[in-house]
């Protein structure tokens, strides 16, 4: 069994965050993350570079995608609405 990457450990914690069903229910502000990218409690929490990286990744690998209006990041793409129920327009 192989150890977690920081990269890996910062994604889950981005995941958790999208996840969060009382506050973000899969779409977080663009000014939310940027705090994430930038917040020092995040980055003693899991190094800046982590922290970087994993948004990068989860970007490009298409779990997090921007609205229409580039206010806001959507978990899931494509999915979203059937992983939270609302359509992709629904909440701004």
């Amino acid at each position: 069994m192989t150890n977690a990457t920081p990269t890996q450990i910062a994604c889950n914690a981005i995941r958790a965050m999208f996840f969060d069903r009382r506050h973000y229910n899969g779409v977080v502000p663009v000014k939310d993350l940027e705090i994430v990218k930038n917040g020092n409690q995040w980055h003693r929490a899991y190094t800046k570079k982590a922290v970087h990286q994993a948004i990068k990744e989860l970007d490009k690998e298409g779990y997090i995608n921007l609205d229409e209006k580039k206010e806001n990041w959507l978990w899931g793409g494509d999915m979203h609405e059937m992983l939270f129920g609302e359509e992709l327009n629904g909440k701004s």
